[in-house]
């Protein structure tokens, strides 16, 4: 079967975008006053105990994602998709860093009743983003952080179907490229050695059709961090 891409913007922009709202998140991060570290002696007695999970400089995590999302505009069946999730984080203080998140997704969508005798056409989405992270609760055993990022990223959303046949005739979104914003949190479960199981649910907001959708993402994976301040 032949794909015929639909129309595209161009992406340059959103790359351009993302870079600056990471500059901005780490300039951000470096002016927060003291007040934002441990400043309460209790609160110095709880750091002290789990410094040597906390004083990381870097953090990578990765893993299997989930998304569930609108088919289309007017489509009341969501399209159930996979893909993997990868994110970085730089602390620039105990409590605040900036993160930089790519994730893909695959999976079949559903359409509008149409005279193509197609039902589950193949969607394919890929995002870029950048954002401020805060370490919300730090324990030995449990971690908590808060994120909100944006970005940009592009979806083809007529896949596996006749090749004259666009997105827009199924009744889904047109094939292109869009913003995002995800926001969400990471509930981390530590080991001494510096790894630990991550999972991440987010709502992903993005406007492939010039109007506002939000999706659901639950990522499950592996967690290291490393270096020290």
């Amino acid at each position: 079967m032949k794909f015929v891409p639909g129309p595209s913007r161009p992406v340059f922009a959103f790359l351009t975008r993302a870079l600056a709202i990471y500059a901005f998140s780490l300039t951000l991060a470096a002016a927060l006053p003291a007040s934002a570290q441990v400043s309460s002696s209790s609160s110095n007695a709880a750091a002290s105990d789990d410094t040597f999970r906390y004083d990381n400089l870097w953090e990578i995590s990765g893993g299997l994602s989930y998304a569930d999302m609108p088919s289309g505009p007017n489509i009341q069946h969501r399209a159930q998709l996979g893909g993997v999730d990868v994110a970085a984080t730089q602390w620039v203080l105990p409590r605040w860093g900036a993160t930089a998140d790519v994730r893909s997704h695959i999976g079949l969508g559903n359409t509008n009743v149409n005279p193509y005798t197609v039902n589950s056409p193949l969607f394919v989405e890929a995002f870029g983003s950048v954002g401020p992270e805060y370490r919300w609760v730090r324990t030995p055993a449990i971690g908590v952080t808060l994120h909100a990022m944006a970005g940009g990223g592009y979806g083809i959303f007529n896949l596996h179907v006749p090749g004259n046949v666009t997105a827009q005739q199924l009744g889904n979104y047109p094939n292109g490229a869009t913003f995002d914003l995800i926001g969400g949190a990471n509930f981390d479960f530590n080991t001494p050695s510096g790894f630990g199981l991550r999972v991440s649910p987010n709502v992903v907001t993005t406007d492939f059709d010039s109007n506002l959708r939000n999706s659901f993402s639950l990522t499950v994976g592996l967690l290291w961090r490393y270096g020290k301040f």
